[in-house]
């Protein structure tokens, strides 16, 4: 079944707000972004953009230009139209990517970031060598994901997490990410477990809208979509606080 329909599109939104899919909202953004030195000049490969909020804040707070690229299909067209409603089709266009096809080329990007983007990677070491090939001599790369502990498996809380979110998702260890940064000959100068923040922002968001909602205000259709998010993000949060899944934050350099 289709996940990302237009009700749970418009659903997720109103918990997240506009042109968001989870707590990484314009605020997280803006903090994951300051230590990259954004500029105008540079060529700039977002990966995991979700309808484009991300990309389309690069281009109005740097001036800078973004190509958006995301999985899912319906997401891709989602953002895009965005995208033109915003009038940054040119500037910060949101595209569909498929890992497979290897669509970056190389030494093509000065700063890639790399947004939930891992776990639903059907081969997490060719998207990463991918990514390290695309990246000029002094590029840098920022990733934002989930990821899970050595001994994951084993926890019934990461499995009800992974059965309730879009897609298959099977997320790397944080040993193993790390591990192959340093393979690629990548410097890594941050690597923060942002997991508490994360975990803390998901009931607080929700509540947020529960206060915000008017009783006649949610439409009938958006009712189902919107109890399965809250579903989805419970699940998050159980497993984020057992400690088995954790939310890393990753600047690395060439």
């Amino acid at each position: 079944a289709i996940y990302w329909t237009p009700e749970a599109i418009e659903a997720t939104q109103l918990v997240w707000g506009p042109d968001h899919l989870g707590p990484t909202d314009d605020a997280y953004v803006r903090h994951v972004l300051k230590p990259l030195g954004i500029r105008p000049s540079l060529s700039i490969v977002e990966i995991g953009s979700g309808l484009g909020g991300g990309a389309r804040a690069i281009a109005a707070d740097y001036d800078a230009w973004v190509t958006g690229l995301e999985p899912d299909p319906v997401l891709a067209a989602a953002g895009m139209d965005l995208s033109i409603k915003a009038g940054v089709a040119r500037k910060a266009p949101i595209k569909h990517f498929e890992p497979a096809g290897k669509p970056l080329r190389s030494a093509q990007y000065d700063r890639i970031i790399v947004r939930n983007a891992l776990g639903s990677a059907a081969g997490h070491a060719d998207l990463l060598q991918m990514i390290r090939d695309s990246m000029k001599g002094r590029a840098q790369l920022l990733v934002t994901d989930f990821v899970v502990t050595d001994h994951a498996a084993d926890d019934p809380r990461v499995t009800a997490w992974r059965e309730a979110e879009p897609g298959d998702t099977r997320p790397m260890t944080a040993t193993a990410l790390l591990r192959t940064l340093k393979e690629l000959d990548l410097r890594v100068h941050v690597a923060a477990d942002e997991s508490a923040e994360i975990a803390r922002s998901i009931p607080g968001r929700w509540e947020r809208m529960r206060i915000g909602l008017k009783p006649t205000s949610l439409r009938p259709a958006l009712v189902g979509p919107v109890l399965r998010e809250g579903r989805r993000w419970q699940h998050c949060v159980d497993a984020l606080e057992s400690g088995s899944l954790r939310y890393y934050r990753i600047v690395a350099s060439a």
